[in-house]
């Protein structure tokens, strides 16, 4: 048995504002899809707009079998969150939007518990048919030229027992935030859960976070047997910091940016414990303008109080939290006692409240779970 890394295709065009599709091998033990995705900014496009990095555009992406079956369907910010949460690592991209700069992010497409699992991916040859949908909404206002994509396949060759069975990863709830009010929710019945995954981001004003992360969520009940069996009760923000506590992953962001004064961006974490900055020079010659960024930014986004044409800012944020999102069942090993199965727990409940203040009205919460299907 071995791994075996094979593009299936290289710098390739993803046309902007479109749907790229391709269709995968016929068959193969598909452990899972590493993807870069590149673009050249257009200069000055992002120096009002949050919308700063080639992850704010990408908004869906597939893995569906046989024309209709769900394998895969999630932001790409969620597979950055997995790769993080599944690798202990801190996230591969170089955000970037000072003029023409590159942009790139990588992220692993996982089939399993992570790249290179030779017991959990997707045996490509159980289906007639697997294509992988990657939906953008960039436009010729932000990225110069269509993007350009890479995918690098890892299957596990030559496995006498094949797979056990293959994660299958979906939003499955999503909804724009109201003040004090609550959904109330039943989990699936159908697949073992082997994680429940929490996400809530802000609505921003300026680029600039309304509010905390976690008063989104800032009531949350997880129960089973219908209720009676409580697993969590509690806000979103002890939550994450008992997962960040738990799982053991530092989680640092960095990047350069371009950013009008008092306008803001997003970093992707919900929490942020510190940061240091640097401006820097593009045209060869020294700052004239100090460099200031707002103190007390916790909240996942960072606003520069001055700019100087030609002196992006340098950041790297430590925090936890990453991609504003926590979870609430997450097994790493897969092994069945670690797993929600409905027929054994009962009904799974989920009661999600948001706080009673205008701040946390109209941002974004989603419920993200992943199940095994054998």
């Amino acid at each position: 048995m071995y791994k075996q890394l094979e593009y299936l295709r290289e710098n390739v065009t993803m046309v902007r504002n479109q749907t790229y599709r391709i269709d995968l091998p016929e068959s193969g033990l598909l452990s899972g899809i590493w993807m870069k995705i590149t673009g050249a900014c257009v200069s000055g496009a992002t120096l009002a707009d949050p919308l700063w990095r080639i992850q704010d555009h990408v908004n869906l992406v597939e893995v569906i079998g046989n024309g209709g079956t769900v394998i895969k369907s999630v932001q790409f910010k969620h597979l950055d969150y997995f790769n993080w949460l599944k690798h202990k690592v801190s996230p591969i991209h170089a955000w970037r939007n000072y003029a023409t700069n590159n942009e790139f992010e990588y992220v692993p497409i996982l089939f399993g518990r992570k790249l290179g699992d030779v017991e959990y991916g997707l045996d490509l040859g159980r289906w007639d048919n697997v294509e992988l949908r990657i939906t953008n909404a960039a436009t010729a206002t932000y990225y110069g030229a269509d993007f350009t994509i890479s995918l690098l396949l890892e299957y596990i060759r030559e496995s006498p027992a094949g797979f056990k069975g293959f994660l299958r990863s979906e939003t499955w709830r999503e909804w724009t935030t109201v003040a004090d009010a609550t959904q109330y929710f039943t989990l699936p019945v159908e697949y073992p859960i082997s994680g429940v995954y929490l996400r809530a981001v802000p609505h921003k004003t300026l680029g600039i976070a309304d509010t905390g992360f976690a008063n989104l969520m800032d009531d949350v009940v997880f129960a089973l047997e219908g209720g009676v069996k409580r697993v969590y009760t509690g806000g979103l923000d002890d939550l994450a910091l008992i997962n960040y506590l738990e799982d053991g992953a530092e989680s640092f962001v960095g990047g350069l940016i371009d950013i009008t004064a008092d306008r803001g961006v997003e970093v992707s974490q919900g929490r942020s414990l510190g940061h240091a900055m640097a401006i820097t020079s593009k045209d060869g010659a020294g700052a004239a303008v100090i460099a200031t960024i707002e103190s007390d930014l916790t909240d996942g986004t960072i606003k520069p109080e001055t700019r100087e044409a030609d002196n992006p800012i340098e950041f790297l944020f430590h925090g936890y939290a990453y991609q504003f999102m926590g979870h609430l069942w997450h097994s790493e090993t897969l092994e069945p006692d670690t797993l929600l199965v409905p027929a054994s727990v009962g009904d799974i409940k989920l009661n999600i409240h948001t706080q009673n203040a205008a701040a946390a009205a109209g941002g974004l919460n989603q419920v993200v779970l992943e199940r095994i299907v054998v």
